[in-house]
């Protein structure tokens, strides 16, 4: 356990980003933040669990408003117009052979991408 915690720390002084993976049975708390409690006994130091399916929500939440904010669009409008550029390859059953779909690029397309950093 010592040498997985010298090696990340160690990557994360250099400036690195780790990313990593959690045990399904992961027990990972929030840092208790609030007003300690005046008397005896030890101090509060977590806050309770974190529900990944809260989270998972709430990043979901934070990055559709931020498309609706920069594209000022709807998030529906905005799903749209992006599935009208996918690109796709699908399997036919019967023939065994791949088909690619390429969608071309539409100028409203290229607009919401810009306007998010998102056009190469």
């Amino acid at each position: 356990m010592c040498s997985r915690i010298h090696v990340i720390a160690v990557r994360l002084i250099a400036g690195f980003h780790v990313v990593s993976r959690l045990r399904d049975d992961a027990d990972l708390q929030y840092v208790f933040s609030g007003k300690q409690h005046k008397g005896r006994g030890r101090k509060k130091k977590y806050d309770g669990k974190i529900d990944f399916k809260k989270l998972k929500a709430m990043y979901c939440l934070v990055i559709s408003k931020q498309i609706e904010i920069k594209t000022s669009l709807s998030i529906r409008r905005f799903n749209t117009e992006i599935k009208k550029i996918t690109d796709a390859k699908m399997l036919n059953k019967l023939t065994r052979k791949e088909v690619i779909v390429n969608g071309k690029i539409t100028k409203t397309a290229q607009v919401l991408l810009s306007k998010l950093n998102l056009l190469h």
